[in-house]
């Protein structure tokens, strides 16, 4: 499957797993809080988060794909894809820990600080070839 395809099958997907998502809330009502959404968000966020920190997933990266195939060439697409994840763990946890109140808001933050300067660091200088 080519990366075109790819793109076009994660963007018809995340529509349908909103609709999903508040039609759950819909028919669950008072079942499905605030909290309960933000987990179910951070738990689809992680599993994406580890398919990119193990390398794979480069094609859905802004940017990266909109690259012509010669700025491509210069740039590593696993460590791309590796540095968005690190960036994506780091929004998992925060969503995640926020219901729980300040001490693992704060928690949470430095969490998502951490991932932003990890993943920006290790995809501006590692990923260059």
């Amino acid at each position: 499957m080519d990366d075109d395809t790819k793109l076009a099958i994660l963007l018809l997907l995340m529509p349908i797993g909103v609709l999903v998502l508040v039609l759950a809330i819909i028919i669950g009502g008072e079942k499905f809080s605030g909290t309960t959404v933000l987990q179910i968000i951070a738990a689809f966020m992680t599993v994406i988060s580890a398919v990119m920190i193990y390398g794979k997933g480069g094609w859905a990266v802004a940017g990266y794909n909109t690259m012509t195939p010669e700025e491509k060439s210069q740039y590593d697409e696993k460590k791309i894809a590796r540095g968005c994840g690190f960036i994506m763990l780091g929004t998992a946890v925060m969503l995640i820990v926020i219901p729980y109140g300040w001490p693992y808001i704060t928690l949470g933050i430095t969490a998502f600080v951490i991932s932003i300067i990890v993943g920006l660091v290790y995809s501006n200088v590692c990923a260059k070839m």
